[in-house]
């Protein structure tokens, strides 16, 4: 089977061509959804879905859902997954800035914590795109602290810095999170838990887990180096 979804509101057909072609187990067994010339259908068994958003005017997710293998989902794309960069060139830096405005969204859960240090090379670019997310803690000038923060959707559930370890424990929706983190100043990492499972890249920078609560799925983790030149480090 094969979906193509619109997540902005508006006719999708007026501002890009579509071909959509769903091929059945005796004719043919294939999926296919182009769009703008561009293939995103997972072309895997089961449904096959592909998300636009007319708003952003581009796709934004591609999943397959195996019902034979009792619901299986596998992704091709996801919103905010580092497959988007995909033959663009971003330097870190920049990177850094788009995918904060990505998180930005009730469907999100975003956890983050330091290691080592967040504030070399800060910017207040940087700091004002983390104060849109409703953060009130600077990393400005916060040489080697520890940090923690966790935001549900628009709300900023939990903000701390200070120069010891942090813990910070939680249940959201069922989820139970656990994050430390650890600057510098004294022994330099990163956990971010959900449900026992540690999911943070826990090396140098702003370590990023977050989790889709509309799939139900830790959908990226993902760490910013400042100190050395914005290095992205991410989860494979």
């Amino acid at each position: 089977m094969t979906a193509l979804l619109n997540a902005g509101g508006g006719v999708i057909t007026d501002e890009s061509n579509v071909d959509v072609i769903s091929a059945g187990l005796e004719v043919g067994n294939y999926s296919s959804i182009v769009i703008d010339g561009i293939e995103y259908s997972m072309n895997e068994r089961g449904i096959n879905v592909v998300l636009y958003d007319t708003n952003e005017k581009k796709v934004i997710d591609s999943l397959n859902f195996d019902i034979y293998e009792g619901a299986k989902i596998s992704r091709k794309l996801l919103p905010i997954d580092t497959l988007i960069y995909e033959n663009v060139i971003y330097d870190g830096y920049e990177l850094l800035l788009d995918y904060l405005s990505k998180i930005d969204s009730e469907r999100y859960v975003t956890m983050i914590s330091v290691a080592d240090d967040a504030s070399s090379n800060m910017t207040e670019e940087v700091q004002d795109a983390l104060f849109k997310l409703g953060l009130k803690e600077t990393l400005i000038d916060a040489f080697r602290e520890s940090y923690i923060a966790v935001i549900n959707g628009e709300k900023v559930v939990f903000e701390e810095k200070g120069d010891q370890v942090l813990v910070f424990s939680t249940e959201i929706d069922g989820l139970k999170i656990q994050i430390e983190s650890a600057g510098g100043v004294t022994d330099a990492h990163a956990n971010i838990k959900i449900d026992g499972i540690d999911y943070a890249q826990n090396v140098r920078g702003i370590n990023m887990v977050v989790y889709d609560k509309f799939l139900g799925i830790v959908c990226d983790s993902i760490c910013f180096d400042l100190y050395n030149g914005y290095d992205v480090k991410m989860k494979q």
